[in-house]
């Protein structure tokens, strides 16, 4: 049982909230900041001979840290307990997994609802070179009573990994085996890329649309690679447009030439299909009971749970990019440059010209990041 002396330090232990595929997870209140979080400490660090475990608690924070978006759970602290455990302090959300609501009815606003959240986080953390390579429904939270991108969050990092630091001659199988991409369930990490979390978001959709996933049993790692999923048959409690099936089998392609390559070919074949682009909040399933409640204790109500206002300290220091301070101006021309050469089809050539040190390299990473989160075009 945790105990407060062994908690990390300037950080109120409230409760318990869950444990992870790695680690605890606390709710938490930051004395000085006066806000609400979430901490995940690592398990059974004196048994991490290797490192094995830190090392990958470590990526999923070096990934996290580089992210900031209503669809993805925002990065506070990083650092070590007392006793020299690893944690990592996050937005405290009071979701459900979604798979309490898989097996549900839907209607078409819910569901574009999910699809539009999810393709703007991983459209967000795809422009930093993020991949999550491990989306499936108990890796994402429906947070009730919420409309608009806030009202889904992509969590759990644990096996993301940055495209630039990917190593061509290793070979591992990482991922869940009911929703893994073909190419990962050959270990083949040279060939993952967007298109593979856009495969695992093809399951999820197709589990919703049908009611069932594509494969069960033994030997999934071989289905995802050979087998042609059942036909997508929309079961009556789900109220989604006929057009929306080829798009599904066209993200459960075995090859990932022939699926989407990027979440803008995906969310341009949704725009073709024009759908009605409605959004609206989910209901909290019944058989739930409060995030906050515990057995035998007094709950703690949502309405006095805040979070953080942002990061903390010096932890994530030298993990996240400072942001851009008193450069609107150059922003600005460098957007409108960007869409200029989109709608007239011509060149341009802008010129960055300042004394060193004065940022001109993160305004050039900050319109790379922009205009392929934006699906604009492909940076070079």
């Amino acid at each position: 049982m945790m105990k407060q002396n062994d908690f990390p330090e300037g950080y109120q232990l409230i409760k318990w909230l869950g444990e992870g595929s790695v680690g605890h997870v606390w709710l938490a209140y930051h004395l000085k900041a006066q806000g609400h979080c979430a901490i995940k400490i690592l398990n059974h660090i004196e048994n991490d001979v290797r490192g094995s475990a830190e090392r990958s608690f470590n990526r999923e924070v070096r990934a996290m840290a580089k992210l900031s978006h209503p669809s993805l759970i925002e990065v506070y602290d990083f650092g070590r307990t007392p006793k020299g455990a690893p944690y990592v302090a996050m937005e405290h959300v009071p979701g459900v997994a979604l798979s309490k609501y898989i097996d549900r009815s839907w209607t078409w606003a819910q569901l574009w609802t999910l699809i539009n959240s999810l393709l703007a986080g991983l459209a967000h953390a795809h422009a930093r070179e993020i991949l999550h390579r491990d989306l499936k429904p108990n890796n994402i939270l429906v947070v009730p009573f919420v409309e608009g991108l806030g009202a889904i969050k992509l969590v759990d990092f644990g096996i993301a990994v940055s495209a630039s630091e990917i190593d061509p001659n290793q070979k591992r199988i990482e991922g869940t085996p009911a929703y893994i991409a073909p190419e990962a369930a050959q270990g083949e990490i040279s060939a993952i890329g967007p298109w593979t979390d856009i495969y695992s978001l093809g399951v999820i959709l197709y589990e919703i649309l049908t009611g069932k996933l594509p494969f069960y049993g033994r030997n999934l790692l071989n289905h995802h690679q050979h087998t042609p999923p059942p036909e997508i048959k929309i079961r009556a409690d789900v109220e989604a447009p006929s057009a929306i099936i080829p798009i599904v089998e066209k993200m459960l392609e075995k090859q990932p030439a022939l699926r989407y390559r990027t979440v803008a070919e995906l969310r341009d074949a949704f725009r073709l299909a024009q759908f009605e682009e409605k959004t609206t909040f989910f209901q909290k399933p019944e058989e739930e009971d409060s995030f906050y409640s515990m057995d035998g204790e007094e709950s703690l109500s949502e309405s006095i749970v805040e979070n953080l206002s942002g990061p903390l300290g010096m932890g994530l220091f030298f993990l996240r990019q400072p942001p851009l301070v008193g450069r609107q101006d150059a922003q600005l021309i460098l957007e409108e440059s960007a869409r200029s050469v989109l709608s007239q089809y011509k060149p341009r050539v802008v010129l960055i010209e300042a004394e060193a040190g004065l940022g001109k390299t993160r305004l050039v990473d900050w319109l790379k990041t922009e205009i392929e989160e934006w699906g604009l075009m492909k940076s070079l």
